[in-house]
């Protein structure tokens, strides 16, 4: 059985056992890398240590343990570590419980994730998804684990009279997006280091607001030598178009506008760099001096594809990895949504006035299609976090976005309310 609660006695005795069936070297390696590209590019760090949280959770343990021995009673309160741990317990079950034959391409799966992030957000949510439905009392079986057949990811043979086989498909925040948020912070990086020491006389506010047609060059080279004309355009304060089709606009702001941090350098908010730079959710580079400010966006000329590429993806997977016989219900982790903007997207489709958002449309055409007659719905599930219970007692709590699809030719009224009523 999947264990769904972790008590702290049993963290050192978890870690252990973990350590001793995927083998510590596959995240302290990785851990190092990471590290590194952190000291090489500061502007990373925030990024790299979300993407990889658990491979670097799971090597300050390994750190821990060679220091003291075994892991001290203080990192058993650590909750920045509880998620890597919970994670540990639940996979050393799911190994433990394979057949002999099939615990090697498990451990291989483990360790391949360990290295990739987009493995890693797969793993997870299987299992979040796996522990929701153990909670409520079923039976959840993994038949890649179980026979190496493949087909969808996990199944509950004792859900209703057909059984219910759940796909989960796992959304990174770059899923559909133009620029991916490493190569626009590799970038900002760039521009960073070609900007020291040349902004020291600025007085006034800059905006400057970088628009590729696709997506930024490949090559080093390419964005080294974007990176210097965009900087020249920023000194000479006049918008350019390039010869390559990438477009470069330079606006006034009144820096007073801006905050100031304890430094009394200028500072910006989320808010603050969409309002000025007329974009949305772009990571910004700022800087400047006491009197003046440059604010950086880049951007590509064609629009996202964000909520066409979920579908896309789900489209595929109800052709070729599900039993067309059996209910199928999708599990969708949206990497990039907290839990509180999918709320906010689901109160918004709840208002009968507003227009349905690109999620409701997509999901629409979706279910409606004839040739997914066996899906009864789609869940949509933002980031989970840890919250505080009663007493000593921290649980991971998140947010479901649920559409059931009560017309499916393979409904059955076990499946109303999956996620609650």
């Amino acid at each position: 059985m999947l264990p769904v609660e972790v008590a702290t006695k049993d963290i050192a005795a978890i870690y252990v056992r973990f350590a001793q069936l995927i083998d510590d070297h596959h995240w302290t390696k990785r851990a190092r890398d990471i590290r590194q590209e952190i000291r090489d590019n500061r502007f990373l760090d925030e990024y790299l240590t979300d993407e990889h949280s658990i491979v670097l959770a799971l090597s300050e343990c390994t750190e821990l343990s060679r220091r003291y021995g075994q892991l001290p009673h203080s990192a058993t309160l650590n909750k920045d570590l509880y998620p890597a741990l919970a994670l540990a317990a639940q996979l050393s079950s799911v190994v433990d419980g394979a057949p002999t034959n099939r615990r090697g391409p498990l451990i291989g799966r483990i360790q391949g994730a360990m290295r990739n992030s987009d493995h890693m957000r797969g793993l997870r949510l299987e299992l979040q998804a796996a522990t929701h439905f153990v909670k409520a009392g079923h039976k959840v079986s993994w038949p890649d684990v179980e026979t190496g057949q493949g087909g969808a990811d996990l199944v509950l043979p004792d859900f209703g009279p057909l059984g219910l086989q759940i796909e989960c498909k796992a959304i990174s925040a770059d899923k559909g997006r133009k620029v991916h948020r490493r190569e626009a912070l590799t970038f900002n990086h760039l521009l960073s280091v070609e900007l020291n020491n040349c902004l020291r006389t600025l007085n006034t506010g800059l905006v400057a607001v970088l628009t590729v047609p696709d997506r930024l060059p490949s090559a080093y080279k390419d964005r080294k030598e974007l990176a210097v004309r965009v900087k020249q355009q920023i000194l000479a304060g006049v918008s350019r178009d390039f010869p390559d089709g990438a477009q470069i606009r330079i606006d006034d702001f009144d820096i007073r506008q801006l905050r100031r941090d304890e430094r009394d350098r200028p500072a910006v908010g989320r808010d603050d760099v969409d309002r000025l730079t007329s974009t949305k959710n772009r990571d910004a580079l700022l800087k400047g001096n006491s009197v003046g400010a440059v604010l950086f966006v880049v951007q590509s000329a064609r629009d996202d594809s964000v909520v066409p590429s979920i579908f896309s993806t789900l489209r595929q997977a109800s052709a070729s990895q599900c039993d067309p016989s059996i209910p199928t219900l999708f599990v969708v982790g949206l990497d990039g949504v907290t839990s509180d903007e999918l709320n906010e997207i689901a109160e918004h489709d709840s208002i009968n006035a507003a227009p349905p958002t690109a999620l409701r449309r997509g999901l629409s055409d979706f279910l409606n299609s004839t040739n997914r007659g066996h899906v009864i719905g789609v869940s949509f599930l933002g980031r989970s976090g840890l919250v505080p219970s009663e007493g000593h007692v921290t649980v991971g709590s998140g947010r479901v976005y649920h559409f059931p699809k009560t017309d499916s030719r393979l409904w059955h009224e076990s499946h109303a309310g999956l996620f609650g009523s």
